[in-house]
């Protein structure tokens, strides 16, 4: 496990070993402090900007393109959950559809945006991707908090991407 993951579940209160409870007198949420987690939430991007891409241009028919993306993100969300966490849940500075946000943030954004402009019509395709991102993590949050009925992960994939679809689904 690279040193910015351990950073972030450190400061999640996760034990690793090599990692003391204390370090310097500093509590362990210190060690793994606001900085790291930034930098963990920003290479997290990254690594969802490609997983998306890669299920964007993956195989399969090209108007299955938005649930493959769809599924990617949501497996992204349950293979990595601190680092999802350290990305979606945790106080940061990162802000989208600034100035300054950070490319791998854009990047992710980017990808969901090419997948839903292959399917959604209108104008506002930022506004439809803003749209399907919320609907995306609530999915990923509720299922990993055991609020959602087990079993039914790709149904409600299913619902969610036909919303999304010009002919309504």
């Amino acid at each position: 496990m690279d040193r910015l993951k351990c950073s972030a579940e450190v400061a999640q209160g996760e034990r690793h070993p090599g990692v003391p409870g204390r370090v310097a007198g500093h509590s362990r949420g210190v060690v793994g402090d606001h900085y790291a987690i930034e930098a963990v939430a920003v290479e997290g991007f990254g690594e969802l900007a490609e997983a998306l891409r890669a299920a964007r241009l993956g195989s399969g028919p090209p108007d299955d393109e938005l649930r493959r993306v769809a599924v990617a993100f949501s497996d992204f969300a349950e293979r990595n959950p601190a680092l999802y966490e350290a990305m979606f849940t945790r106080s940061l500075r990162l802000r989208f559809g600034a100035d300054d946000t950070p490319t791998p943030l854009v990047d992710a954004f980017s990808e969901l945006r090419e997948a839903v402009a292959a399917v959604a019509g209108g104008p506002d395709v930022d506004t439809v991707t803003e749209v399907l991102w919320a609907g995306l993590h609530g999915l990923a949050t509720l299922d990993r908090s055991d609020r959602l009925r087990p079993g039914r992960d790709a149904e409600r994939i299913e619902i969610l991407v036909a919303r999304f679809r010009t002919d309504g689904g």
